[in-house]
């Protein structure tokens, strides 16, 4: 999937309903083409909004363990673009054993209810520069990233989960 498919574009709920996020694309911003948004529980309260995000393709050509290289990721900038902490959001698909660990990228013959997106929170430009534990990255990250945690998978949103962030967003 080298550009992000159009029908993974929408709404996703974490498995545990902790979290509904939105994939949308920008009009403007060649960049980072796209924006997510992310609220507590069903459209309770907004924890981030139309953030910018932009695609990096899997690399189907290598025979990768890691996840960061063997699935796509949608990576959000939480903060100052490419200063601030980002929201990492791997698209991928079962493998080709269901029983085992072994997510694969998401392919063309992938359908959208079988795509699980796994969250992962990375720290700012200032992390690495200044250090994990300065007290002006500390508070950085705690302002940008302290809703991130409990990390759970997301996956798209049923009708049901639908209906209810569109009432509770009164969209």
């Amino acid at each position: 999937m080298k550009t992000f498919r159009a029908d993974l574009l929408g709404l996703y709920v974490a498995e545990d309903e902790t979290k509904t996020m939105k994939v949308e694309r920008a009009a403007d911003d060649a960049e980072y083409p796209f924006r997510v948004s992310v609220w507590r529980g069903l459209g309770e309260a907004v924890h981030v909004s139309a953030r910018p995000a932009r695609w990096t393709p899997p690399n189907l050509e290598k025979s990768q363990k890691l996840a960061s290289h063997r699935c796509g990721m949608l990576e959000a900038e939480l903060g100052d673009r490419g200063l601030g902490c980002t929201y990492r959001l791997y698209f991928t698909a079962p493998g080709p054993e269901p029983k085992t660990f072994d997510w694969c990228a998401v392919l063309s013959t992938t359908t959208p209810a079988e795509v699980r997106v796994f969250p992962e929170s990375r720290g700012s430009f200032y992390d690495a520069v200044l250090g994990h534990y300065d007290d002006f990255a500390e508070e950085l990250r705690d302002a940008e990233t302290h809703w991130v945690g409990p990390l759970s998978t997301y996956r798209v949103a049923s009708d049901a989960q639908r209906s209810t962030f569109l009432a509770n967003t009164h969209r």
